[in-house]
């Protein structure tokens, strides 16, 4: 990603590079010039300072110009950085979203990309200062090559301690980085089970004390080494460049004692680029973080976007009559010792019927409902939609076909069917009033005008979207789990019934069983297979 932004931009980079040589050389010039003036005494005030203004304005405004192209190229590469990792994100499999975790995630969109930033934003007047040493340096060494070589010979002795020192807080700070997104982790933790935590103190305590509070202990501690390296590394440095310019003016004095102003032209200049030096050693701290996030992104092998996800899928088999798994299996690993295996599994799932997944808790329902829809990538066996085998990544295409709504749904903001195109307000509201949402919340220019609802309500409202998305099979994971009674009654005898009699597949996982009887099969699942079954129904098993 970072060598492809630079690929991007390296005839810019090219020209500015040429713009801060020749800012870099207007400075050696004109530290000559006035080194000049300060051994002569011949020239008038007026005509050398003159000069030496036209020269100053001519470096203004080439500084200027290098600055401004190299300011636009870091900001469009920061613009690029967050588009690349974003559009990753959303083209990352579902599964290995899950298996990243959320903490690493949230770490790389706020840490990673700010460090990312702040390198890319500092990196204009790091290459400016860079080259204004390179200038300098070889002006020393064109005044005296003896002198500068000692002063070369230290600054790089010194230089090496330096560098060792900003390796050892470099490597502090990848452990940092690993700590923060554990403590992010913690933050989840922390805000997805508030309410937990509100109602058991003993357990709040425990999470305060023995996880919260020592995550931050680990990263205050893991802050500080890092912190001391780097602080250390820069006041190293600014000890070097005096030590340096006492070692030089000392081989100066030595070698040639008799030449006028030498001493001096290497007191000004070194006094000058000091602050350059200062100012690299500086951000090379910035960078080092930049570079480690730079890792961290890389080692999370995010999809590549522009391949992955295309502007709007097309629907497959927008006619189907029916969806055949055969001997599908699927294997989720959750450790080095632990593993979930669901198959092989035969069922053929017909167009316009209502099926039920049914089980106890971890028996594979909700495995295989993701398994369906191609949430999960399954192990082997075959998808195939009116015969056509669907590929094992099943590709947008095949998903488009369905709708779903998870124990741990999100419920977005926009009302959209399943094209991304916003549905009317007046078939929006019109539904609302069916699910008994009316006076509760209203679609208002393509947007849900509030989704701040008890959790019933905000279901009934996901289950309003499930139903605008307008795709062909409805998946709905424990959807009753939160209604009233009455309403619970109200989804299986009435809205069930009104989907399917609008063409729509549903696949509802469920343990009412008192509710069974609604549907025209009952799939029972057992230890990731499936076991026994109602004898009303009766399920295609090859």
């Amino acid at each position: 990603m970072i060598k492809a932004i630079f690929l991007k931009n390296r005839w810019t980079l090219v020209f500015c590079g040429l713009l801060c040589a020749t800012s870099a050389a207007t400075n050696v010039l004109l530290l000559d010039y006035l080194n000049g003036q300060v051994s002569s005494t011949s020239a008038s005030n007026s005509a050398w300072l003159s000069r030496y203004l036209l020269g100053v304005g001519g470096l203004f405004i080439v500084s200027l110009l290098a600055s401004a192209l190299l300011v636009r190229v870091s900001t469009s590469a920061i613009a690029d950085i967050r588009t690349h990792l974003l559009k990753g994100i959303l083209a990352t499999e579902y599964r290995d979203i899950e298996t990243k975790g959320k903490g690493a995630l949230l770490g790389v969109l706020t840490d990673d990309i700010d460090n990312l930033a702040n390198g890319f934003s500092d990196a204009p007047q790091f290459m400016m200062h860079s080259v204004t040493i390179i200038a300098c340096f070889s002006y020393l060494a064109w005044l005296s090559p003896y002198a500068f070589a000692c002063f070369l010979v230290t600054v790089v002795l010194g230089g090496a301690l330096t560098m060792f020192i900003l390796q050892r807080g470099n490597r502090q700070y990848e452990n940092y980085r690993v700590l923060k997104d554990d403590y992010y982790v913690h933050l989840h933790a922390m805000f997805d089970g508030a309410k937990e935590l509100a109602t058991n103190m003993a357990r709040r305590r425990h999470f305060m004390q023995e996880e919260l509070l020592p995550s931050v202990g680990l990263l205050k501690r893991s802050q500080i080494k890092w912190d001391l390296y780097w602080h250390l590394g820069q006041s190293w440095t600014s000890v070097l460049l005096f030590l340096a310019l006492g070692i030089a003016l000392a081989a100066i004095e030595f070698s040639q004692p008799a030449v006028q102003g030498l001493a001096v032209s290497f007191f000004v200049t070194i006094t000058f680029v000091s602050g350059s030096v200062d100012f690299v050693v500086n951000i090379i701290s910035t960078m080092s973080k930049a570079m480690v996030s730079a890792r961290v992104v890389s080692r999370l092998q995010l999809t590549l976007p522009d391949a992955a996800v295309p502007a709007q899928a097309p629907a497959l088999h927008a006619d189907w009559r029916e969806i055949k798994f055969e001997s599908v299996c699927y294997t989720s690993s959750h450790g080095e010792d632990t593993s979930f295996e669901m198959g092989p599994i035969s069922l053929t799932v017909h167009r316009g019927e209502v099926l039920f997944l049914v089980g106890g808790n971890g028996s594979g329902k909700s495995t295989f409902a993701k398994v369906i829809n191609g949430l999960y990538q399954r192990t082997s066996g075959d998808i195939r939609v009116d015969g056509k085998l669907i590929e094992s990544n099943t590709p947008p295409s095949y998903r488009s076909l369905f709708s779903t709504i998870y124990s741990d749904y999100y419920l977005f903001g926009s009302v959209l069917d399943n094209k991304g195109v916003p549905v009317a307000d007046e078939l929006a509201n019109k539904k609302i009033a069916e699910l008994s949402l009316a006076g509760k919340v209203k679609a208002e220019g393509g947007r849900w005008s509030s989704t701040a609802l008890s959790q019933g309500q905000r279901k009934r409202l996901a289950l309003l979207q499930c139903w605008l998305d307008d795709a062909s099979v409805c998946v709905l994971d424990e959807w009753a789990a939160d209604q009233d009674p009455g309403y619970r009654a109200h989804f299986y005898e009435v809205l069930l019934p009104a989907m399917r009699a609008q063409g729509k597949t549903l696949i509802v996982i469920s343990h009412d069983e008192r509710y069974f009887h609604h549907a025209d099969r009952v799939c029972k699942f057992d230890s990731g297979v499936l076991s026994g079954l109602p004898q009303r129904v009766a399920i295609e098993v090859d």
